[in-house]
């Protein structure tokens, strides 16, 4: 379990903020998507182009990180903890896969329809 991260989520709070947890996710989703592509291309490419997709990476990431934590009302020491944790590279993944666990459940449970790349209204 991450440190301040709790798995129990208060719907009724969420369902103010769903929007930006939605947000947040979709942000999130393209910096996992862009983040596995830049570890799948890494011998292919030069390290100038692995740079940018690791730059990309973490600017959506902590952009989805942030807006998902206020969301998911996350403490203030945690939002900077998972923004940390952004710069180490295989962890990342793994708390980004997570984030987007615990924001697919709220989602859900608020009603909305979760794919591939992010939920939508129904």
């Amino acid at each position: 379990m991450l440190v301040g991260i709790d798995d129990r989520i208060n719907i009724k709070a969420i369902g103010e903020d769903q929007e930006l947890l939605a947000r947040g996710q979709k942000l999130l989703i393209y910096a996992i998507l862009i983040n596995i592509a830049a570890l799948a291309l890494r011998g292919m490419l030069g390290p100038a182009p692995i740079a940018l997709l690791g730059l990309a990476t973490l600017v959506l990431s902590i952009m989805g990180i942030f807006g998902m934590a206020s969301a998911l009302q996350f403490s203030t020491a945690a939002k900077v903890l998972l923004a940390i944790v952004m710069l180490i590279p295989f962890v990342n993944l793994i708390v980004m896969l997570v984030l987007n666990a615990k924001a697919t459940k709220a989602l859900r449970v608020g009603g909305y329809v979760v794919g591939l790349l992010g939920a939508s209204k129904p």
